[in-house]
């Protein structure tokens, strides 16, 4: 998979990593603590300070407050997956997976884009049908770009060169194409990065005249919410999507934040990863709620930048490691990693977002050295309920790529050491004493 690729399904997504494995283990349920309520005698002097909520001229603003310094997550997930798809040497094994989700009844939806097709699979992981292949007719791809659930249990996959999505009904049958005027965009995109549960697109792309604004040391990109039919329905104009090193040169600099987006039921989700705040819009475009979490990102060591140079330059090929040097030698770095890493809904409507606790190899993804005998760390991801609040925290598996959260289940991409991809299914358990708002 690409860096490019692979970014942008980890800021979707699709996607990474976070805590460690022991905040997994099965046998931590008992005594789990629930943010809002505090655990057992110790409550009262470890009790959390509550959320402040106030209204803005008619814009709900949110002010959570840190966590406490011993906060236990929340949920967890399973260490194994229930469900793996790929990688058992049958002769059906993935390349270049670029997305995956559950059907209504259990099944599952892969975006294959390595063989320019959507792969269909029982809730059983048994295979039952491919749809697609490289072409520009109905139903075929130049490009596989994610896969989304539409209303009515049918699926949406998008196709980024020909500006289009191809909608396939559950049972992999073809059903009809829906365009989106590209003009908007500039030079780059359209791209679809979610879909709202009435099936409207939730998209971005380039700004007319390249969209970098260089005394601000950003890049910008253009969102804007489209009908499933393709209609435009609001315009959210241009907001950061990333930053470049230097006045004169837009390279990507080390422990770069970037835009985080997703979409609700009704509304959509956004922010940039260089402070801790969410911003909601309805699908008219007005700005409805602010969410804000008052939690101090990391701050980067000297052995984060060792490490981080350690693994670009292995990933490096051979004619890029001096510019990789010169990166490492001329490049500003910030004093903190980015607040946020990725933002997903889930489907009770509660908002995930990833954070920065390791550093990110800057060529390729390949894996960080770790000392003998240290475990892979996992994502952490801060979850808040659909009004702001927050609720706690929760650890995802290593080396996975979190596409879709249900009620109980998390799915997503893994890529072992070799890059070998299976699509898996984990168990979500949400504590009962857990608030649902």
């Amino acid at each position: 998979m690409s860096r490019a690729g692979y970014r942008r399904i980890v800021r979707r997504a699709a996607h990474r990593r976070i805590v460690r494995r022991a905040g997994l283990l099965s046998g931590f349920a008992l005594g789990l603590c629930v943010a809002a309520t505090g655990c057992g005698a110790d409550a009262a002097s470890n009790a959390p300070v509550e959320a402040v909520v106030r209204d803005s001229a008619g814009v709900r603003i949110v002010e959570n407050p840190a966590p406490p310094l011993d906060e236990q997550p929340v949920w967890r997930v399973e260490t194994e997956p229930s469900l793996t798809i790929g990688g058992d040497g049958s002769g059906e094994e993935l390349h270049r997976v670029d997305g995956a989700i559950q059907l209504g009844g259990g099944g599952i939806v892969v975006a294959h884009a390595g063989a320019y097709e959507l792969r269909f699979y029982d809730a059983s992981g048994v295979f039952r049908n491919a749809v697609g292949r490289r072409g520009a007719g109905p139903g075929e791809f130049q490009v596989v770009r994610d896969v989304f659930r539409m209303p009515g249990d049918s699926v949406l996959v998008w196709d980024d060169r020909l500006h289009r999505g191809s909608i396939f009904d559950s049972e992999s049958r073809f059903g009809r194409l829906v365009s989106v005027d590209s003009s908007p965009f500039g030079y780059r995109g359209p791209f679809v990065v979610d879909v709202l549960a009435d099936g409207s697109m939730l998209m971005t792309g380039g700004l007319p005249g390249g969209g970098a604004r260089l005394d601000e040391l950003r890049y910008y990109t253009g969102v804007l919410i489209a009908s499933s039919e393709g209609e435009p329905l609001a315009d959210l104009g241009a907001i950061p999507e990333g930053t470049c090193g230097s006045p004169q040169r837009c390279t990507v600099p080390m422990f770069t934040p970037y835009r985080v987006t997703a979409a609700g039921p009704a509304s959509v989700f956004y922010g940039f990863g260089d402070r801790y705040q969410l911003s909601e819009v309805d699908t008219d475009g007005r700005l409805r709620t602010i969410i804000r979490y008052a939690k101090d990102p990391l701050p980067i060591t000297d052995a984060d930048i060792a490490h981080l140079k350690q693994a670009s330059l292995k990933a490096a090929p051979a004619d890029r490691r001096a510019a990789v040097e010169r990166a490492f030698a001329t490049d500003p770095v910030p004093a903190a990693m980015p607040a946020m890493r990725a933002l997903l809904v889930d489907t009770d409507a509660n908002l995930w977002v990833e954070e920065s606790t390791e550093v990110e190899p800057i060529v390729a993804p390949v894996p960080l050295p770790r000392a003998a005998g240290e475990s892979e760390p996992g994502p952490r991801w801060t979850v808040f309920a659909s009004d702001g609040l927050r609720i706690g925290t929760v650890s995802t598996p290593a080396d996975l790529i979190v596409t879709e959260i249900g009620d109980d289940y998390v799915l997503g991409i893994h890529s072992d050491e070799l890059g070998v991809q299976t699509v898996r299914l984990y168990r979500l358990i949400r504590d009962v004493l857990t608030p649902r708002r």
